[in-house]
């Protein structure tokens, strides 16, 4: 995983790497209306560190960057094994 502090965003780049833990998230291109899934990071110093903060996706599918929050985003990954999911957090509040 590479972060780089870019202000007041974290840049993410997603690089599996090691024994590092990652929940898979999904959320919608803005520009093309598509579902991409990712993987984030879960290991305890990276929820730490990323909690509160927005990062940002470079998207495979459109080629934008996309900002999204890390908490909203690992919720969504963890909530993804139930049927039941709230509709905000099915939107995945991509920017």
């Amino acid at each position: 995983m590479e972060l780089c502090d870019d202000g007041d965003v974290i840049n993410y780049k997603n690089e599996i790497c090691g024994e590092e833990q990652f929940v898979q998230t999904a959320y919608v291109c803005p520009e093309l209306n598509i579902t991409v899934a990712i993987d984030l990071p879960t290991d305890a110093d990276t929820i730490a560190q990323l909690w509160s903060q927005p990062i940002q996706i470079g998207c495979p599918v459109c080629g934008s960057s996309h900002r999204m929050n890390y908490r909203d985003a690992y919720v969504t990954g963890l909530m993804a094994e139930f049927e039941c999911l709230p509709a905000d957090v099915q939107r995945g509040r991509v920017h």
